[in-house]
């Protein structure tokens, strides 16, 4: 296949591409931890051994996305309403490869607090609550 453009090995670590038209564009081995990927229209892109480490994926287009399985990570990527998903897509997102799904970026939250552990996969409604643990007599 021709790539319409290729972003191969870019380092594009938190950028704002909500809404960006990326189709059929090459995004082998392309970093985009934390990259906002919010509404994208990603159809046909090329994933191959790409970093999406925390990146914002909700309600993105990922119509014939290919090299999907073959990403180099998906670790707290926010997955929450993506259209046109591959078959099986977000089950082994959330189920492999760490993925969540949540409606909106509080799901970070917890390790900006330096709270370990990560989000869990149930995650309900619009809003976090923390419980703070019982360290004895301190």
């Amino acid at each position: 296949m021709r790539y319409s453009a290729s972003l191969s090995f870019a380092h594009l670590d938190s950028a704002s591409l909500k809404g960006a038209i990326l189709d059929s564009a090459d995004l082998s081995a392309a970093s985009l931890k934390r990259a906002d990927l919010g509404e994208a229209s990603m159809v046909g892109v090329k994933l191959t051994d790409a970093d999406l480490g925390e990146t914002d994926l909700r309600g993105a287009n990922l119509r014939d996305v290919e090299g999907w399985r073959a990403v180099r990570t998906l670790k707290l990527a926010n997955i929450h309403g993506v259209r046109n998903p591959p078959p099986g897509f977000v089950s082994w997102a959330v189920d492999t490869m760490g993925a969540i799904q949540a409606p909106n970026k509080d799901h970070l939250l917890p390790r900006y607090l330096g709270i370990t552990g990560g989000p869990a996969r149930g995650l309900e409604g619009d809003k976090i609550q923390f419980q703070q643990a019982d360290d004895g007599d301190q």
